[in-house]
């Protein structure tokens, strides 16, 4: 399976966004042949000339790369590049730099079903890391074999991350390459797709090839393609559906040979059209953003003499654009030199449901309260996850088998953690209150919130003793009142 999460939020997110930064050199160097975009891809086709008067189009795919990316491997390839090859090295200790990446993959926790998981090996889709940690490993090992002098060298070798376009003299050749490539590492599982009618997909860019050795590109869509974007009677601002007819436009311009781009064009009001757009809003709005992009741009810098300032709204309708209107004219009149950006955000009509919410008792960092079946409470915090803290108050015996109105006695043999939950308030009262001990639930403990440091959990602990004063808290009655500022 692949794990699939979203680490906003997480311990590791700010973390591994700043390794990015860091990182970025050695993607660089490791990237020669790596590809920004489709744009620069159909730019790059449409302008290449090969000497050979026949070639063979293939592209490869890497199966289920990012969970099969070696971590340890790739942290050490990143180490060495970093700090011993060319490349500045950082101005942490190598060790330093080890350990924070370890930090941000090995040790990425997740839950699924109700079950804790660690990430150990692979990369997540999802961490921020993902991307450029793959590049580099599989870049890495594309520079090693793009150096050797095998028998079979690629015209034309260009990756986009798991993606590789590849141009052959032959077929033949093509098969030998492959066979190199599935050899590089373990981890690396390639699969080929070869042309078809003299033409091959890659990205979102059909490639065609010509007998003179010339190639044109056009925009390529999925068989599983609906068709479907904004509809015009949506309830949404109008500027949003322009917007959507020039970018679809821009695309055509920046993809499409120029024998393309006509059809390309009656492609796009037809869909459009299918989405209920106006003919004249489609051919306004083509017209607009054709004209501006074959408008020649002024090579001269031009000074700004504005300051672009972004206010967000909520859509409730027309009234949101008059709204508009007036507050950029408000503005407009007391400052000149501010140029007002007006977004408009939308709310779902139904709540988004969170996928695997991490179980209140999984939860780390956290001030609880234990309501018992007398009304007695307890206010206490954790750094560990909440089912340990309970572990460590309630005896086993009590957690795990019905208590009768009699008496309790202790069992024969107490291990080290069952002493400390006995001597703890909450399991001496249990002990001394046997109606209480037959009450008793996992779900009388509830998280009161949750701290961002061992400090702040502290401060928030006293803050609610404060607030509850329970009864089984005595002990704690002095130490943190010294603790509350009045």
């Amino acid at each position: 399976m692949r794990p699939i999460l979203s680490m906003i939020g997480s311990a590791q997110h700010q973390l591994a966004k700043w390794l990015i930064g860091i990182l970025e050199p050695v993607r660089e160097l490791y990237g020669t042949e790596c590809v920004r975009d489709s744009f620069t891809f159909a730019s790059e086709m449409r302008n290449l000339n090969l000497p050979d008067s026949e070639v063979f189009l293939s592209s490869f795919d890497i199966s289920s790369l990012f969970t099969n990316v070696p971590l340890q491997e790739t942290i050490d390839i990143c180490a060495n590049a970093l700090y011993g090859g060319k490349l500045a090295p950082p101005s942490m200790p190598r060790k330093v730099f080890v350990e924070l990446l370890q930090a941000a993959t090995c040790s990425v926790e997740f839950s699924f079903n109700d079950v804790i998981y660690i990430q150990i090996d692979g990369i997540s889709m999802g961490s921020p890391l993902g991307p450029i940690l793959a590049n580099i490993f599989v870049g890495f090992y594309e520079v090693e074999l793009l150096s050797q002098r095998v028998s079979v060298k690629p015209l034309l070798y260009r990756r986009y991350v798991d993606d590789t376009f590849v141009i052959f003299r032959n077929e033949i050749d093509c098969d030998q390459f492959l066979i190199h490539l599935n050899s590089l590492h373990p981890a690396l599982l390639f699969t080929i797709e070869k042309e078809r009618n003299n033409s091959l997909s890659f990205l979102d860019v059909l490639v065609e090839k010509h007998d003179t050795n010339k190639f044109e590109t056009s925009i390529f869509r999925k068989p599983t393609f609906t068709g479907q974007y904004l509809r015009w009677n949506s309830f949404s601002p109008r500027r949003r559906k322009i917007n959507l007819i020039g970018t679809l436009v821009h695309r055509a311009l920046m993809i499409c040979s120029g024998n393309k781009l006509n059809s390309e064009l009656d492609n796009i009001r037809k869909i459009l059209l299918d989405n209920g757009y106006p003919e004249h809003v489609i051919n306004r709005g083509i017209e607009r953003k054709v004209t501006h992009f074959n408008a020649e741009k002024s090579t001269e810098p031009t000074e700004r003499t504005t300051k672009d300032v972004y206010i967000h709204l909520p859509w409730i309708g027309p009234i949101s654009t008059r709204f508009e209107k007036q507050l950029i004219s408000a503005v407009n009149k007391c400052y000149d030199t501010v140029k007002t950006n007006v977004i408009f955000t939308t709310t779902q009509l139904l709540p988004a449901t969170r996928k695997d919410v991490l179980p209140a008792l999984q939860q780390s960092n956290v001030v609880y309260e234990f309501k018992c079946h007398c009304d007695c409470g307890y206010v206490g915090r954790t750094s560990k996850r909440l089912q340990e803290r309970i572990n460590q108050h309630v005896p086993r015996f009590i957690r795990t088998r019905s208590v009768k109105s009699s008496p309790l006695t202790h069992p024969l043999k107490i291990d080290a953690e069952q002493s400390k939950a006995i001597n703890s308030a909450i399991g001496k009262h249990l002990l001394d209150n046997p109606a209480c001990a037959k009450n008793y639930r996992d779900d009388r403990f509830r998280i009161l919130g949750k701290g961002r440091s061992h400090f702040h959990l502290c401060a928030l602990e006293s803050t609610f003793i404060k607030i509850h004063q329970p009864r089984l808290c005595q002990q704690k009655e002095f130490v943190y009142h010294l603790k509350i500022v009045h």
